[in-house]
Parts: structure tokens; C-alpha cells; sequence
């Protein structure tokens, strides 16, 4: 993954990377 979830706001990145799978 390009960035961790944790290291942004938890469920921004979270639902992004979901999407991309």
C-alpha cells in the first residue's frame, strides 16, 4: 500500500485502499 491507515486519519486511507482492493 502507498500509505498506512494508521498513518492518516483512521477509515480516510482506510476506505480509499478498500475501494482499490
Amino acid at each position: 500500500m502507498l500509505l498506512s491507515t494508521q498513518d492518516v486519519a483512521p477509515g480516510t486511507y482506510d476506505v480509499v485502499l478498500d475501494r482499490n482492493g
